[in-house]
This record gives structure tokens, sequence and C-alpha cells, in this order.
């Protein structure tokens, strides 16, 4: 498994949340109320044209609405599959490693998404030393 290939994991997670995100904002959105004029007439003789005002939504705005929310959620869910068949390969691969220094490192930075400098404060290294770390046991595997 290449570095690569473990970042993208919090990447297709930040995707997957900026799709939540995106999807709440249309679903929260007030539909447009628009209002027109039509002509009629009286109920009763003399049948005098009149004019009527009739408020209501914008059906073609509201139906694109409703379908990209549709496409936006069908995006999402093709999203978690592949989230969901990432961090199975990722946690395979991680937890497979037998040192466990260099499990922790590969935790801390993949899974959790922390930073070089934050894995090195808390197993008290300097930065470059987890990323050579990374990059040994990458290129090894």
């Amino acid at each position: 498994m290449t570095e690569n290939e473990l970042n993208q994991y919090r990447a297709i997670k930040n995707e997957i949340e900026d799709l939540s995100f995106r999807i709440k904002q249309l679903e929260q959105k007030e539909v447009q109320m628009t209002t027109d004029r039509v002509k009629g007439s009286s109920k009763h003789f003399p049948y005098i044209e009149q004019h009527f005002y009739v408020t209501g939504i914008d059906q073609e705005e509201y139906d694109r609405r409703q379908n990209w929310i549709k496409e936006l959620q069908r995006k999402r869910n093709n999203k978690l599959t592949e989230l969901i068949e990432m961090e199975c390969r990722i946690h395979d691969f991680i937890y497979t490693i037998s040192d466990s220094e260099i499990r922790q490192i590969f935790i801390f930075r993949f899974i959790d998404g922390l930073s070089q400098e934050d894995i090195g404060q808390k197993l008290h290294m300097d930065r470059s030393g987890v990323s050579k770390r990374i990059t040994k046991y990458v290129k090894a595997a």
C-alpha cells in the first residue's frame, strides 16, 4: 500500500462531510414562491373577463433541486462505500504491522489525521523521524 493510498482515506472522509453539508444546505433552502397573473371569468352570466393572481412554488426549480439532492446523495453513498472498503484495506494493512511504534505512527497519521509534528510530540521524537519511519516502512512494504 502506498502513502498516497493511505492519504486518500482522509480526503474521501472530508469529501463525504462536504457532500453531506451541501445536501443539508439544499434541503434547508426555502423554495422560492412565485406569483403570476391568470385570466378567468366570473361564475355567473354575464361572464366578465377577470384577472387573478396566483401564488405557488416554481415546480421546475423545486424538481431541479430535488434531482440535485438525489444526485448528491447518490455520490455520497458511493463515496461511503468506497470509504468503507478503503478503511478495511487500511486497517488490515496497519494492524498487521508488527512494530508497535510504526503501527502507532500509521494510526495517528492515516486514520486520525494528525500532523507529523503532533505525532512526534506524542511519541517523543522529532517530525523528521516520523516522516522517515513512514517512508521507510512504505518502501519496504
